[in-house]
């Protein structure tokens, strides 16, 4: 990973707070009074500062944590990744959910 200033590493924490929040760019920006035009600008200054290191990491598992799951929900699987989360069936065609685990991996 190549090296951030601290103010760098500081708005890379901000916005993987953000991703793990759940709420959309806008939602965080507002909630945590940050400028939503600054935000973006960080997200996408570290998104290309971060892209090469990133490619490195294409094929690599992403880490997944299993709940218990409730009983009417056995028949589920909910994935989330940098925020966005998905809900497939026990019949869900492999090939789509691959794609969208892929998809959601490549998204930052």
């Amino acid at each position: 990973m190549p090296k951030l200033t601290a103010n760098q590493q500081r708005w890379q924490s901000i916005i993987e707070d953000w991703q793990q929040s759940g709420l959309t760019q806008s939602q965080y920006c507002r909630q945590h009074r940050i400028n939503v035009n600054r935000f973006y600008s960080w997200k996408n200054q570290l998104k290309n500062k971060l892209a090469p290191s990133r490619k490195a990491e294409q094929g690599v598992f992403l880490p997944v944590v299993i709940e218990n799951p409730e009983p009417e929900t056995t028949s589920r699987l909910r994935i989330r990744v940098h925020g966005v989360e998905i809900e497939v069936n026990h019949d869900t065609d492999p090939a789509l959910l691959q794609k969208a685990v892929q998809w959601l991996g490549g998204c930052s």
